[in-house]
């Protein structure tokens, strides 16, 4: 019998891996309520994140330029109507996938979720690995759609972690 402990993504350390950056935000918060630890995270409002957008797409002279938009809602509500260009992304595997994702820290990162509650959370996790331009989506999907924002729908991209051995790889699908 192999006395040697793997520790890959599914197990209890690869867990603990992926949510350690948040259990650590969150003890280091109190585990107050959300509007209160996050309370130093940026909001865009629909239509403000909508006019970034549309503006970044037309006048922008890199990409980078452009927010980056990460969409944590489950694979049927995103491909029900999400954000143009927004990549859906597993929360439990933000952590993981932004440190081996190949973005600069210094672009701007926009988290959204269905009601917002999610998104505050990943972007104060992103801040705290570095990426100090990240913000969420105020009133998340909800907002977008009450501010009749358009939607794109279908499977889009999707930011994922893949574990092989000992290595994680992100890629697009």
């Amino acid at each position: 019998m192999n006395s040697e402990r793997s520790c890959s993504p599914s197990s209890f350390c690869g867990f603990l891996s992926v949510w350690s950056p948040l259990a650590l935000l969150l003890v280091g918060s109190g585990c107050r309520p959300v509007t209160q630890w996050a309370a130093g995270v940026e909001g865009l409002s629909a239509p403000e994140l909508h006019n970034r957008l549309t503006k970044g797409a037309k006048g922008a002279s890199s990409s980078t330029e452009r927010p980056l938009v990460f969409d944590l809602r489950p694979p049927k509500a995103y491909e029900a109507g999400h954000i143009t260009n927004a990549r859906r992304m597993e929360a439990t595997k933000l952590a993981a996938a932004l440190q081996q994702a190949a973005i600069g820290q210094q672009r701007r990162l926009v988290f959204v979720s269905q009601s917002g509650r999610h998104s505050i959370r990943a972007a104060a996790l992103a801040g705290g690995l570095g990426y100090a331009r990240s913000v969420h989506l105020e009133g998340g999907m909800q907002a977008w759609q009450q501010a009749k924002l358009p939607l794109v729908k279908g499977r889009g991209r999707t930011l994922s972690v893949s574990s092989g051995d000992a290595l994680v790889r992100v890629h697009y699908t």
